[in-house]
């Protein structure tokens, strides 16, 4: 199967960027400002919670909502929105030049790779990885892949036929003991 990995070489912590292997140096990241209102409304602050007229708070206590059903509920209270007067949009963080920028054009150049470690947790035990190919250029992935999964579907029959016979085999000897 045909799995293209993409890597990720950076890390974001605490409003900073921070590049793996140590490539790059640190970039500052600006902050939202805290005067930054990012929605476009806003519950109306003059609009007030109505209770019953015949309530009196000092000898009732504070009205709450009673818990008997009521006909006339008609359903949980939601105030109103009004346009936001500081709304001034969602925020994108500006770019920032870097003076110290240079382009490497052999950043990510490697050596060949010889060796690939891969650890996955799995409940089912049986699991082979091989044929493992890391490269850049997905036409020269496809042609590979051409290459080694002609044979495929013809290991897999012999393999299945070799299960049969040994489970026959099996089967043979379990027949002989359940005489003993």
């Amino acid at each position: 199967m045909f799995m293209p990995i993409k890597l990720l070489l950076a890390v974001r912590c605490r409003n900073h960027i921070y590049q793996l292997f140590s490539l790059i140096t640190s970039i500052e990241i600006l902050a939202v400002p805290v005067d930054w209102e990012e929605k476009e409304y806003i519950d109306d602050p003059n609009q007030v919670k109505p209770e019953p007229d015949h309530w009196d708070e000092e000898e009732d206590g504070i009205w709450r909502p009673p818990k008997v059903p009521n006909p006339a509920y008609k359903g949980p209270r939601k105030r109103k929105k009004v346009k936001n007067p500081n709304y001034k949009g969602k925020w994108k963080t500006p770019w920032i030049d870097n003076p110290e920028f240079e382009d490497d054009p052999d950043l990510y150049v490697l050596r060949p790779t010889k060796y690939v470690g891969i650890k996955i947790w799995q409940v089912k035990a049986g699991s082979v990885f091989d044929n493992i190919l890391i490269c850049d250029d997905p036409d020269y992935a496809k042609k590979v892949i051409e290459e080694v999964f002609v044979h495929r579907e013809a290991e897999k029959e012999a393999f299945e036929e070799a299960e049969k016979v040994r489970k026959a085999r099996e089967e043979e000897v379990d027949i002989m003991f359940s005489f003993i």
